[in-house]
């Protein structure tokens, strides 16, 4: 019903003609009367309601977090919420690492059986054939333009002389 009453051409006609003349009427100040102002007396009585310092005390040591009236500040955020974070995975430890191995060379002395010079990285190695490098890396031979590298399956690696050799060894 509330409808069909708001449709009606006469009531819409008569709220807009209504408006225009609230609008006109506001607009050129039909009553053409001002507000009287009027200048106010000064009076100096003396303020007896004072502030009570002693709850604004109370509440700067609330915020200040002293120990007494302290209150739980340091709680985390209403609005956080650790549902959405991902759990913390740790990355599985590493297999292998990487080494660099350069071959500077060997010397054999009387008596003695041949040494190799061979750089681990900034380590200087002097090593006989045999010897063992890291975790399963030996040094099978050498001459005077390369030396052999193999481990306990059986792979052979050649290092070339003065050349920098980067390895893939387990790590410990």
């Amino acid at each position: 019903m509330l409808a069909q009453t708001l449709r009606n051409r006469w009531i819409a006609l008569l709220l807009h003609g209504g408006l225009w003349l609230l609008l006109i009427a506001s607009l050129g100040k039909l009553d053409r009367t001002t507000t009287k102002y009027f200048q106010a007396s000064a009076s100096t009585s003396v303020i007896t309601n004072l502030v009570p310092i002693v709850r604004i005390e109370a509440a700067a040591r609330l915020f200040a977090g002293t120990p007494r009236g302290r209150a739980d500040t340091n709680l985390l955020d209403p609005f956080f919420t650790r549902h959405f974070s991902p759990p913390v995975v740790q990355a599985p430890p590493l297999t292998t690492r990487k080494i660099t191995l350069t071959y500077q060379g060997f010397y054999e002395t009387e008596g003695a059986a041949r040494r190799a010079f061979i750089k681990l990285g900034d380590l200087l190695l002097d090593a006989p054939a045999g010897s063992n490098f890291t975790a399963n890396l030996f040094l099978a031979g050498m001459n005077a333009k390369s030396a052999t590298l193999t481990n306990l399956a059986g792979q052979t690696n050649v290092l070339e002389f003065n050349a920098k050799t980067e390895l893939e060894v387990p790590a410990k």
